[in-house]
């Protein structure tokens, strides 16, 4: 079965590098309004199973954006952690280098009021420094997770190597940088890293803004393995 799926891997790359990457297909999430504005984030109400003050988008907020002056690229991810199920939300804004330039998050088990108002206003305090325009996200809808067309270029991973590139024009360029290892290990098992990036499954941005942002599809391979979350395995790519 692994041989059958190298084998559609290969066919589907040489239909992309021969064709423009012109049948590679995504399904896109386009924002409800695209105008440029103001953006903050609120507190979530609490659940009766997890009590915890989640990030939630205010009224007349779309994440992901970017800033005004294009210096900044901010995305609010939606994740659950892998053992308890507990939902955790984490706000990431990058540089247009793709630099981390801040990292808020909260999870679904509580801490304490002053803690969750901490990181909410440090996150719009962050928000607060430019209007933002909201960006399309766009979702492998196929099968097929070698290839995701975002606005402008395609972003290309090969399961084999593990190695990511993105394409203009039908002409591919290797990106350094490679998605880390979805989970780790109880020290009681051994320890150390586990899981499998399978492919992608979604990403935003492009030449026009000057970075793309791309999260992999993962598989955690057992119990023993505990799985990390979305934010913490985005990659954020320049694109020049």
């Amino acid at each position: 079965m692994r041989s059958l799926a190298v084998l559609r891997l290969l066919l589907a790359a040489s239909v992309m590098l021969h064709a423009g990457v012109g049948r590679a297909e995504s399904c896109t999430d386009a924002p409800k309004n695209a105008a440029p504005r103001k953006m903050r984030l609120d507190l979530g109400k609490p659940s009766e199973v997890f009590p915890g003050r989640l990030l939630v988008p205010a009224d007349g907020t779309e994440l992901p954006a970017v800033g005004a002056d294009g210096s900044m690229i901010a995305q609010l991810f939606n994740d659950e952690e892998d053992h308890t199920g507990a939902p955790v939300t984490t706000l990431m804004v990058w540089s247009r280098s793709g630099k981390l330039l801040g990292r808020y998050a909260l999870f679904g088990i509580p801490d304490n009021d002053a803690h969750d108002a901490q990181v909410l206003h440090d996150a719009n305090a962050l928000l607060g420094k430019t209007h933002w325009r909201p960006l399309a996200v766009h979702r492998v809808c196929d099968a097929d997770r070698s290839a995701l067309p975002l606005d402008d270029v395609t972003v290309t991973f090969d399961a084999d190597a593990q190695r990511l590139a993105i394409v203009r024009g039908g002409k591919p360029t290797a990106v350094a940088a490679r998605f880390p290892p979805p989970g780790s290990r109880f020290s009681s098992d051994g320890g150390g890293e586990c899981g499998s990036v399978l492919g992608l499954d979604s990403g935003f941005g492009g030449k026009a803004i000057g970075l793309v942002v791309v999260t992999p599809a993962v598989s955690f391979g057992g119990h023993s393995c505990v799985g990390g979350i979305s934010a913490g395995f985005a990659l954020a790519i320049p694109v020049r």
